[in-house]
């Protein structure tokens, strides 16, 4: 799908479409483990605009390999999606400058 519904607090419905989002946000507590598979590894994510933001991915390995630029390469979801201690974020890929391994 192109386009996903976001409900604001005062009730609207927008359709957002997905390739024009650089961010969202969530303030929600952090998923229990079942949803973080793979090893930890903590990176700084650079977006076009100057966004930073910094926190976990989690790295499946299906190859023997657990780098980040391996699972940044080989992922083919349009948003990344960063655990952060405020909560989580999704990163669109396509707004991403540059990631640098805090590891």
């Amino acid at each position: 799908p192109k386009f996903f519904p976001m409900l604001t607090t005062d009730g609207e419905l927008f359709l957002i479409a997905k390739e024009r989002v650089r961010e969202v946000e969530s303030r929600d507590p952090l998923p229990t483990d079942e949803w973080q598979i793979g090893a930890p590894a903590t990176v700084e994510v650079l977006l076009t605009g100057g966004a930073v933001h910094s926190g976990n991915i989690y790295l499946e390995s299906l190859s023997g390999r657990t780098r980040v630029i391996d699972f940044l390469n080989r992922v083919g979801e349009r948003f990344l999606l960063l655990y952060t201690p405020s909560g989580t974020v999704l990163l669109n890929r396509s707004f991403i400058e540059r990631v640098r391994p805090l590891d």
